[in-house]
């Protein structure tokens, strides 16, 4: 029979205890200070708090406790203390006046029971228990011990032996007591419950640390801490400080409505009904099948490929081509779908069933490869995706025709034919020139042939002419059952439609002309590509347009336009803008936008330019309105000056920026003259010296030029361009309030380069009309120094006080008009690259940012407030005095819920500012212009704020405790995976796992995860446990996407422990083993990203790259279990145990061998449909969740290490 477990706990006790008198205190809480307490507690015990005082007399000992949930009572607590003698002392109970949820236990030992000197002193340990009242099988129902070392469990009773009582350094602890006695608390009034920001300037008004930045607070008397150390860290020197503060009730974004986007919702969900299309590109072919559209574009990234429709146009689903980006053309036979791809490259069909999926032809084949002509395609300049050259494609026709399907083979100059069930060729038939083709209901078929239309009776090689050439230039071609024939006229950018018998004209649709400048007319077509006769008589069209993106429908009865889809923008909805002096007005997509706020819609009412590509690709714009006339700026690594005219359109007036960033954007359109006067005037004057040049690039990436168009001719005279030093407003461009320049420029700066000022004031206008700023020549000889540094390429803004802000690398920076320092703000993460090792969020820690979306004044009439666009789809708000404000919108890693708020990653464009109204407005998005406006700027109000006195020991004091953060520093990542004599169990329940886990790490305290790894002859066994609100939810549609649709977990291994450990690319034996839910039930995806020999890679691609890995397949033999549910303090997770056959990864593990290694888990959206933050035991350069190809590489230099050991 079992004692009970008090008595034996009061028996063990009885037997140590010995030597002089020692007790437990009673009464009050006692003369404690708060300083005086540091945590003792770890992990899961239950959080405990001890505090010491040691003199002559002896050792008085504190204990906090807090109280368990469910438990009143106060739990019996045991304190065991040892030097050269020992104590166990049981407090009677907690002292009086303890705070709520908290007991406090007084001890008071003589030091005749412990030690006399101080070498005896140092010999202290210490070690405690709690027991909580009540039993379970006559067991503690919850007992818990601190300050152990004995490796037996948590819940253990006292340990006898003192040894195993940690020891307690009296000296160090009086080092802490004291430290934080020295800190320094800042008390201030919150006027309102909202946030509260702190900054500390020296005695010189430089700041040295932003404390506080829009952290909450409850209004009434507030204290924080300022922990002696500036901005980077250090501690600051003894002296004089003021601090500042700001208060406010909060910034809230209210989401408007959105444009130039026709989902609903406009943003992607994966609901089949969102997001219209592609950002990358156009819509550029069409079919339609019953009571089905199916539209398809070259490429997406953030957007669909695809889109299937109903006849009304509202979007049922999204879909794509399982190809690398190409120049596609759609056909049907009345029930499937087929479509011919060409990526310049090469030229395949595809098979899909409307609705469903891809399907492969009765040969079992997927992809029918009919061509490998390698003609212009994609990839011969930079412009290549979004406007497409499509003669340099060797597809140039595709129909259905009968049971058969034609290609257009300009390459082969020749009708291909292919049997449409089972895609094998059965007929070459030649034609000159060929063009689009189209199969008629009578059986048919119809070819553009060197300008004219011929036809082809069924089955026939032979063909009779139809309409000759030089009537029209024809192109894509639709018939119905009514007799007519609707062909586009290239030339006219009209449909002509002809008798389906005779080829005799009777009628058009559309207003001739093509790209336009102006007015927007829905029925001026621009480049029209493809056509599609729907069954309720409405002809679809698609063009090859971007000013703005445009699917369009006729109703044939009528005559008119019937339907109008618009969008997606391109990728980070770039290129907007908002008009501060006109709510109803903005920019986007190369178009001027009709607002209307009322009914929340938006429509063209201007074209800017007719072609879409006559400026390099501007971030956002800016309305400017100067001497009676409307501007706008467009702001880039090139930046554009145009003037707005009474009919909409815009005219170019002057351009200035990166040199290098000019010919980027423009790619091929880069005006000879621009490179020639570059040359000249850079001394590459001869044949010679330009043989030293790359192929059309510039010989130094950033110069700066300034162009005005003097002689107002729309081209680029050598007599207007200047060029000078480096250009320092980065990709991003130089923003400016105004028309007076002021330009980051990098020059030398005693020896090495630095950041200089360059001003340009407007000096008046040319005759044309152009800007005559101070030449480029005058304003270098003039700049001053700011930075004596590279402050990072990244983006500026001008107020219009002069006052510069530059988005530097490490710190935000504000320089007044004399280029003297005037604030400057942490911005570890600036720019994309800097996001992709920044940590989870935290309030006022910038992150990603990119640039300025403008500027506005506050109501107090003496600063502004600017909001910068973060990487991770975080906004930022400062004023102009420097003062953190608010952030808004949701950080893309954190698994949010996809709506409005979430912008999302590469957040590439915005526009901020205050209209004539007082209303703050900001335009985001991600593949949509979404407008909201911003609450809470009206309730900023200024604190009294003081000054304070750092003395020397206060300095010793924040010294200790920085090199203390430094000395706790993570170690390498290396952990062990032990050999297992029986298999662990597959259920959920941990049975037979390892009790180590050989990873756990988590993400600035959230997401824990914790992985457990075992091995045995045959099998590697890996169990993940993952913390996650939303867990284990993917509804992926491929399984070889799963790492970008939701949720999965991830094993990285190099199964070669001879390779090279710092390698920086996969090597052969370097694997990635995947495991996600995939229709229903968990799957295992292995990647072998090298392996030699490999017949298909598998390509995985974003318009700009593609990562191919060599192998990719499912391992059916891998046996997994997935457990889903909540912790007992209500926390979602998932566990995945899988067990993975050592033969299918080629793994023979060699006990005692090191292998690089790493474990990740995915977290996706609620909804599973796209993944949000990639966390990974060893590589936190984990931030990309916004490319395909960065996301499936390996880089094996950022794993840990594991050891496989052999059984004990």
């Amino acid at each position: 029979m079992r004692l009970p477990i008090i008595l034996l706990l009061l028996l063990s006790i009885l037997a140590l205890t010995r030597g002089a008198a020692a007790g437990a205190a009673e009464g009050g809480v006692g003369d404690w200070q708060e300083a005086e307490f540091e945590p003792i507690s770890s992990g899961v015990a239950t959080p405990a708090r001890i505090a010491l005082h040691q003199d002559a007399q002896g050792l008085s000992v504190a204990l906090e406790i807090d109280a368990i949930p469910g438990c009143t009572e106060p739990p019996l607590v045991v304190l065991a203390v040892a030097a050269v003698r020992q104590q166990v002392v049981t407090a009677p109970g907690p002292l009086r006046g303890t705070a709520a949820g908290r007991f406090r236990f007084a001890f008071a030992i003589p030091a005749a029971a412990l030690a006399g000197s101080d070498a005896e002193w140092a010999r202290l340990r210490l070690a405690a228990t709690a027991t909580f009242p009540g039993t379970i099988d006559g067991q503690p129902l919850y007992r818990v011990r601190y300050r152990h070392q004995d490796g037996r469990a948590l819940h253990d009773e006292l340990a006898k032996d003192p040894q195993d009582w940690q020891a307690f350094d009296l000296n160090g602890y009086r080092l802490r007591v004291a430290d934080r006695r020295a800190r320094v608390a800042l008390a201030f009034d919150q006027p309102l419950n909202g946030k509260a920001t702190i900054a500390i300037d020296d005695a010189q008004g430089r700041r040295v640390r932003n404390l506080v930045s829009g952290q909450p607070f409850a209004k009434g008397r507030q204290s924080v801490e300022w922990d002696l150390l500036d901005d980077d860290g250090k501690v600051v020197a003894p002296g004089d400080y003021t601090w500042r503060s700001l208060h406010h009730a909060g910034i809230t974004p209210d989401y408007q409505y959105s444009f130039c986007n026709d989902g609903a919702p406009p943003w992607k969900t994966g609901s089949g009904t969102d997001m219209w299309g592609p950002d990358h590109s156009c819509f550029t072919a069409v079919v339609a099948v019953g009571d089905q559209v199916h539209i398809l574009s070259p490429c997406a990234e953030a957007g669909y490929q695809g889109a299937l429709t109903d006849l009304q146009g509202v979007k049922k689903k999204s879909w794509g081509a399982p190809t690398v980006p190409s120049h596609f053309l759609l056909a049907t036979d009345g029930a499937e779908v087929f479509a011919a791809a060409d990526n310049g490259k090469q030229q395949i069909l595809l098979r899909y069933k409307p609705g469903a999926d891809w399907l492969p032809f009765g040969n079992g084949q997927k992809e029918i490869v009919w061509g490998t002509a390698a003609m212009n395609g994609f990839g011969k300049d930079d412009a290549a995706f979004s406007q497409a050259k499509w003669e340099g494609f060797s597809l140039a026709g595709f129909a259905a025709w009968g049971d058969r399907l034609v290609v257009a083979s300009r390459a082969d100059q020749a009708l291909l034919v292919f049997t449409a069930a089972s895609g094998a060729q059965v007929a070459t038939i030649p034609l000159a020139d060929p063009g689009a083709l189209l199969g008629l209901p009578d059986g048919s078929l119809l070819a553009v042939s060197a300008g004219a239309i011929v036809r082809f009776s069924a089955r026939s090689e032979r063909p009779a002419p139809f309409l000759a050439a030089g009537k029209l230039q024809p192109g894509a071609m639709a018939a119905g059952g009514d007799g007519k024939l609707y062909v586009i006229d290239q030339a006219s950018a009209q449909i002509v439609i002809l008798d389906a018998g005779t080829g005799r004209e009777t009628g058009r649709l559309g207003k001739p002309g093509g790209a336009y400048a102006g007015a927007y007319d829905a029925e001026r077509m621009v480049r029209p590509l493809a056509l599609a006769l729907a069954a309720n008589g409405w002809l679809w069209v698609t063009e090859n347009r971007f000013n703005p993106k445009r699917v369009l429908a006729w109703d044939l009865k009528s005559g008119r336009v019937a339907l109008e889809k618009f969008g997606s923008t391109s990728y980070g909805a770039s290129g907007g803008g908002l008009d501060g002096a006109d709510a109803g007005r903005a920019i986007g997509q190369g178009a001027i936008w009709k607002l209307d706020p009322a009914h929340r819609t938006a429509r063209p009412a201007s074209v800017l330019f007719a072609a879409a590509d006559a400026l390099p690709g501007a971030m956002h714009w800016r309305f400017l309105r100067r001497d009676g006339r409307t501007f706008l700026l467009g702001y880039g690594s090139s930046c554009s000056l145009v003037e707005l005219l009474p009919d909409g359109s815009g005219r170019l007036l002057a351009q200035y920026g990166s040199a290098m960033g000019h010919c980027l954007g423009l790619g091929s359109r880069v005006p000879p003259q621009f490179l020639e006067s570059y040359y000249q005037k850079r001394g590459f004057d001869t044949p010679e010296k330009r043989k030293q040049l790359p192929e059309g690039r510039l010989p130094s990436m950033w110069d700066i030029f300034v162009w005005s168009d003097a002689n107002g001719d729309g081209v680029m005279q050598a007599d207007e361009l200047e060029f000078g030093e480096r250009f320092g407003g980065g990709y991003w461009g130089a923003d400016s309030e105004g028309l007076d320049l002021v330009v980051p420029l990098f020059k030398d700066l005693g020896g090495r380069p630095g950041t200089w000022r360059l001003e340009l004031p407007l000096l008046g206008w040319h005759p044309s009309g152009a800007p005559r700023w101070k030449p480029l020549a005058e304003g270098e000889a003039a700049a001053k120094p700011t930075l004596p540094e590279h402050w990072g390429n990244e983006s500026s803004l001008t107020d219009r006080n002069g006052v510069l802000f530059l988005n530097a690398v490490d710190h935000l920076k504000c320089y007044g008009p004399d280029g003297a320092l005037r604030w400057t703000y942490p911005n570890r993460w600036s720019g994309v690259h800097g996001s992709h090792g920044a940590p989870l969020p935290s309030i006022g820690e910038l992150q990603g940012a990119l640039f300025f979306l403008g500027n506005a004044p506050l109501d107090d009439g003496k600063t502004d407030v600017f909001v910068l666009n973060g990487n991770h789809g975080r906004f930022f708000a400062l004023t102009s005095d420097g003062f953190y404000v608010d952030e808004f919108f949701k950080d893309v890693r954190m698994g949010s819920v996809v709506d409005a708020y979430l912008i999302g990653g590469e957040c590439f464009g915005g526009s901020f500012c205050r209209g004539s109204d007082k209303v703050y407005r900001l335009l985001s998005g991600h593949t949509d212009y979404r407008l909201f406006t911003l609450r809470g700027f009206d309730s900023i109000v200024r604190g009294a704020g003081g000054k304070l006195t750092v003395t020397p020991p206060q300095i010793d004091a924040a010294d200790r405790r920085a090199q203390a953060v430094v000395a706790g520093r993570a170690e390498p990542r290396s952990g062990t995976i032990p050999s297992l004599k029986v298999p662990p169990a597959l259920d959920g329940s941990g049975g037979g796992w390892p009790a180590e886990p050989v990873a756990k790490w988590d993400r600035s305290g959230l997401f824990p995860v914790q992985v457990q790894a075992g091995w045995d002859a045959t099998s590697l066994y890996v169990r993940w446990t993952v913390e996650d609100e939303s867990p284990w939810s993917n509804h992926g549609a491929d399984e070889r996407m799963l790492f970008k649709s939701g949720d999965s977990v991830d094993l990285q291994l190099g199964t070669d422990a001879g390779a090279l450990a710092n390698r920086v690319a996969p090597v052969p034996g370097d694997l990635r083993l995947l495991i996600a839910p995939f229709q229903g039930k968990p799957v295992a995806m292995l990647y072998r990203h090298r392996v030699p020999g490999a017949k298909d890679p598998v390509p995985f691609s974003s318009p700009w790259r593609t990562e191919k890995v060599d192998v990719v397949q499912r391992l059916d033999r891998v046996r997994i279990n997935a457990v889903v549910g909540r912790t007992r303090t209500n926390r979602g997770f998932c566990t995945i145990e899988a067990a993975i056959p050592l033969a299918d990864l080629g793994l023979k593990p060699a006990a005692g061998r090191d292998y690089r290694a790493d474990f990740g888990a995915i977290f996706g959206d609620p909804d599973g449909q796209m993944d949000q933050l990639r966390s990974y035991w060893s590589n936190q350069a984990t931030g990309l969740v916004n490319d395909v190809p960065g996301e499936i590489m390996l880089f094996p230099n950022a794993w840990g290490t594991v050891r496989f050991l052999e059984a004990k």
